[in-house]
């Protein structure tokens, strides 16, 4: 169930300004001001004369604004809006709103009497649906799991008809016309709050801001009137597209509270940044920032308390009704007073449409039908109460009549009878007079602004080094390659899947890895279109035909049963605590992807603390994101809990006065951490306000008014300044903190015979009961994960084919040396990327488990090393049969000599090779911050063992100083051990170009320094890879967190 709550602008235009009222009036009331007034005014008349004479070009991007002179006096300059500095923004902004809690509805209406002044008239959207339908099939058991099939046959289907202005989806570009803000907050973590919606800004662009000034400014020069400085100065600032940094962004920032962390970066799971609500917040400003006129929000209160969700709405309300806007507000629990600031509503309930039309008359509609709202209740809580079955006959009030029933199918149905309904169905009877559409009210270009403007600012946001053209262009070719990868792939783990399928075709194809002449006919397009042979040829040409090297190249139990059953039940009254049992199979999936809602979430989280039978429970907003009725099961589950004798501890933003009033004592702190209340709440928080109003100054509390929102309203820091009062000090002083003060001494002292609190054990199990659990998670983790492994023996199959077919039978043929290299080249192309494979998508996953691994071991229920014991076993099982599929595959096709040492040599190292592999992905997740850093420093690392791997260069070839790392990377022993394996025992002749033929073992031993005796040491070294990457990712897991939260 959501509440969507409305907002839309009208306004009647007005022929003479503010301004224009109050110069006039000090005429009239005779005056002069002062010498120094009046000579300021005659200098900026000056400045405007001389700024009105410039070409329009030159005029648009030129104001006059105050700013600080050397002497410290005040004076008007002309200057170059587009160059404005840091502090003539703020000053500038600051000149214009003071406070913008008073002075944006203020400044709204100057920037709207100017242009009403001259009879502009400013673009509006009606939005308009039409049997509009969203259908998506629900199932149960085995189907609803998301394996590969599932998730492939799922459907979403949407049907009826959508018009702006009049105008169908198809005839504009709706990304553009308006904009959608999403309950799930999506940033880059490492950029600052500044730079995100700079960012937002320069990329949505300024719509139709410029071209709208510019007709302004010809109308004012026709009309002989002088617009306010200020206001010319802050529209010209805003109608300039391509700036870096633009004054929208000063002016949102300080809109919405986030001037006081607009240079902290924005952060993430992982690194410590701006709060959850200031996060929020960034979501709304990023849209904010952009021309769109019809916003669409989704719960952007989640996170935020009461009171800063009542200024946003506010603003946002102004904004509406000034400005001409559309918007519309989905709100979980929305305050009372934030309520009433809606025009509209639009009540949805399994779906259906329960109410539409204005705030005023929604009660109405009730109460027409038999639901009254009581005294002390919030109107949202109960619109979001009285259609549920549950919780609906407590509002009957009609007790002439016997309750019934009424489903959200009847109201429905009893909307279109209501007088609001009626009337509104009148007015959609009567389609929209596109004529009267405004031209600038539906964008008709993709993007706000020129293809070269937007790669500057992406340009400007992700910096690269520069290298010669060759490497340049090669560069450009990986980074288009798999962005476009990565645009098409719906998550990180298929991006690199298929992001390494495509290295593999251009790499191995490429003309390196398989000399052109010796790939077949089928696959020979593959080196045409593969870009990194033209890379690879245009810097060979360029190095090799230089002069110097032509003459080189001439050369070379029961109780345990017992106490199960007990969990068992608990886990079932748990379940049943927080109405979990209709969700008992279905996935928990990612926040934001798929899986549980926001709301369901919440509840799992509450549950799986629950489950631990804990003492004392902290909660970190356990209401936020939820809706009015999920709400109040969360805080019956709390409550219930209490009531068992559990101690239970919460902070929680903008709660009902329902859910306020169910806790028993308050602790209240303001800004900085200081506590001005601790106590009891009392009945109907009786106490609270009693210790509140007996502060001389603080104004009494309205009847119904919610008590927590009335709390942070008369101990803001407003009101301290304006009472001239310290709520901290007057707590510190007060009798309430004296008796709490004596409690905290008496509840000290351990009464007489106590023991101190002790466990035999950090963990409630042992370790092998950890190891199983730890395990069983991980098993179903991996078989629901299609994304990952389904997808991972997807790739197997394709890259095992690819292979087979690319080096048919190419291990039957040792006559030449180039049929030996083909033989390298394909247990180097085997290993590696099918190897890189696994180590690249291994790491998201291990990333996302190892952010709930940190919650999980901080809540004590298991330690780390049985958590690195079960994701490395599952990966093992996994991988054992990945390795069965590909070495059948690819020892077929390519035509080693079916002996069962040669077979199982060749599927010990490459078993051994994506064990290794995974292990070191998992291992560098382990040893970095994040995800990203994990990706980057692995594959700084790969490029190594790809060098060192003996295929690019030999290791006899290897500078003496640099052949240490041969014997350090694993691929090396990988490939020294499969080649020995397959054909290191040869006594065939081998033709070498200029040379006489050999035996192959003997130029395997010369040419590689290979030797086939060295088996065992091999094999023992793969061993040791093994067992140092999982000692290395186990040590990491359990003494590192990067975790900065």
């Amino acid at each position: 169930m959501a509440a969507e709550l409305g907002l839309s602008g009208s306004r009647g235009r007005s022929s003479r300004s503010f301004r224009e009222v109050w110069v006039n009036a000090g005429a009239v009331f005779g005056g002069g001001g002062a010498a120094a007034s009046v000579r300021e005014d005659d200098e900026e008349d000056l400045l405007w004369a001389a700024l009105e004479r410039l070409p329009t070009y030159d005029r648009v991007r030129r104001g006059i604004v105050k700013k600080v002179g050397e002497d410290g006096e005040v004076v008007s300059d002309e200057v170059d809006i587009g160059r404005l500095g840091v502090r003539d923004r703020e000053m500038l902004l600051g000149r214009i709103i003071k406070v913008i809690e008073d002075d944006n509805d203020r400044f709204l209406r100057r920037l709207r009497d100017r242009i009403d002044r001259v009879g502009i008239e400013l673009p509006k959207i009606e939005v308009r649906f039409e049997n509009l339908c969203v259908e998506a099939d629900v199932h149960v058991g085995s189907r609803a799991l998301p394996t590969l099939w599932n998730a492939t046959m799922n459907t979403l289907e949407v049907t009826g008809k959508i018009t702006y202005c009049g105008h169908e989806l198809s005839e504009f570009i709706p990304q553009r016309t308006c904009a959608y803000i999403s309950q799930h907050d999506l940033h880059n973590g490492e950029m600052t709050v500044r730079e995100t919606l700079d960012f937002s800004g320069r990329c949505l662009g300024v719509g139709t801001r410029y071209e709208m000034l510019m007709e302004l400014m010809r109308r004012e020069k026709d009309a002989g009137i002088k617009p306010d400085p200020e206001i010319d100065a802050f529209m010209k600032a805003v109608s300039l597209e391509g700036q870096e940094t633009s004054l929208v962004t000063d002016y949102v920032l300080k809109l919405l509270g986030l001037d006081i962390c607009a240079d902290v970066i924005v952060g993430d799971e992982m690194r410590r940044g701006i709060s959850g609500g200031q996060k929020k917040r960034v979501t709304t400003g990023e849209m904010l920032v952009g021309p769109a006129k019809a916003l669409f929000m989704d719960e952007i209160s989640t996170g935020l308390d009461s009171s800063t969700t009542f200024q946003m709405v506010k603003f946002i309300r102004q904004i509406v009704h000034v400005m001409d806007g559309t918007i519309i507000i989905s709100l979980l629990q929305p305050a009372p007073e934030t309520f009433e600031l809606f025009d509209d509503i639009i009540l949805l309930s399994e779906g259906q449409i329960v109410y539409q039309g204005p705030r005023e008359n929604v009660l109405e509609f009730f109460e027409s039908i038999g639901f009254k709202c009581p005294e002390r209740k919030g109107v949202a809580d109960f619109l979001q109460e009285v259609t549920s079955k549950k919780d609906q006959e407590q509002y009957w009030f009609d007790k002439e009549q016997p309750y019934q029933y009424i489903s959200v199918t009847e109201f429905a149905d009893r909307v279109h009878s209501f007088h609001i309904g009626q009337r509104l169905d009148e007015e959609l009877r009567i389609p929209y007079d596109r004529s009267k559409a405004h031209p600038a009210a539906l964008a008709i270009e993709k993007y706000g602004i020129s293809n070269w403007e937007l790669f500057k600012a992406c340009f400007a946001r992700e910096w690269f080094f520069r290298q010669f053209l060759a490497f340049f262009c090669t560069h450009q070719m990986a980074l288009s390659l798999f962005r476009f990868i990565a645009a098409v792939g719906r998550t990180t783990v298929i991006a690199n899947t298929f992001g390494t399928f495509a290295l593999l075709v251009v790499f191995v194809l490429g003309g390196f890895v398989l000399s052109k002449d010796d790939i077949d006919s089928w696959w020979i397009w593959g080196y045409w279109s593969s870009p990194m042979m033209y890379g690879q040829n245009a810097i060979s040409i360029n190095e090799f035909l230089d002069e110097r090297w032509g003459a080189e190249m001439k050369g070379q139990g029961v109780e345990v049963s017992r106490l199960q059953l007990l969990r068992d039940m608990f886990v079932e009254e748990v379940m049943e605590l927080v109405e979990l049992n209709q969700l008992r199979d279905a996935l928990v999936g990612l926040p934001g992807v798929d899986g549980l809602s926001t709301e369901q979430r919440k509840r799992l989280t509450i549950a799986v603390e629950l489950v631990a039978n804990p003492s004392i429970i902290f909660m970190d907003e356990p209401t936020s994101g939820l809706d009015a009725r999920a709400a109040a099961i969360v805080m019956r589950t709390v409550r219930n809990t209490v009531d068992t004798g559990r101690t239970v501890v919460c902070t929680i933003h903008q709660p009902s006065v329902d859910i306020f009033e169910a806790f028993d004592e308050l602790l209240l702190m303001k800004r900085g951490g200081q506590v001005i209340y601790v106590g009891s709440l009392g009945r109907r928080s009786h106490k609270l306000v009693e210790y509140f109003e007996a502060i001389p100054g603080v104004p009494k509390i309205r009847d119904g008014y919610n008590p927590a929102t009335w709390m942070l309203e008369v101990t803001s820091a407003a009101v301290e300044t304006n009472l001239d009062v310290d709520f901290a000090e007057i707590y510190a002083k007060s009798s309430l903190y004296q008796r709490n003060q004596e409690l905290i001494k008496e509840l000290s002292t351990p009464t007489p015979g106590s023991k101190d609190l002790y466990f035999p054990t950090k963990y409630s199990q042992s370790f092998t009961i950890q190891c199983l659990a730890c395990f069983w998670k991980q098993h179903w983790s991996y078989w629901r994960n299609p994304q990952y492994n389904a997808v991972r023996f997807f790739m197997t199959i394709v890259i095992g084919v690819m292979f087979g077919t690319i080096f048919w039978k190419k291990g039957k043929k040792l006559e030449k040396q180039q049929d030996l290299f083909n033989t390298l080249g394909a247990m180097y192309a085997a290993v590696l990327f099918l190897g890189a494979t696994n180590a690249t998508t291994v790491q998201p996953v291990v990333s996302i488990e190892r952010t709930v691994f940190y919650r999980e071991r901080a809540a004590g229920m298991y330690s780390a090393l049985p958590y690195a014991f079960a994701q490395v076993c599952i990966e093992i099982i996994y991988i054992t049969v990945q390795t069965l599929v590909y070495s059948l595959l690819l020892f077929s096709m390519i035509g080693f000599s079916w002996k069962a040492t040669n077979f199982f040599w060749f599927i010990f190292f490459i078993f051994m090779c994506f064990v290794y592999f995974t292990m070191y992905g998992m291992m560098i997740v382990a040893l970095t911050p994040n995800y990203q850093i994990a990706a980057i420093t692995m594959s700084f690392f790969l490029s190594f063992w790809n060098l060192f791997s003996g295929f690019l260069i030999s290791r006899p070839l290897i500078p003496i100083w640099w052949r240490w790392y041969y014997w350090a990377s694993p691929v090396a022993w990988t490939l020294y051990g499969l080649i020995v394996s397959q054909v290191g025992d040869k006594e065939g002749m081998l033709q070498i170009p200029g040379q006489e033929s050999k035996p192959v073992k003997e130029f395997l031993k010369d040419y590689f320094g290979f030797k086939h005796d060295f088996l065992g040491a091999i094999a023992g070294a793969h061993f040791a890879f093994v067992f140092v990457f999982f000692f290395v990712f186990a040590y990491g897991i359990k003494f590192l967190n990067f975790q900065r939260r």
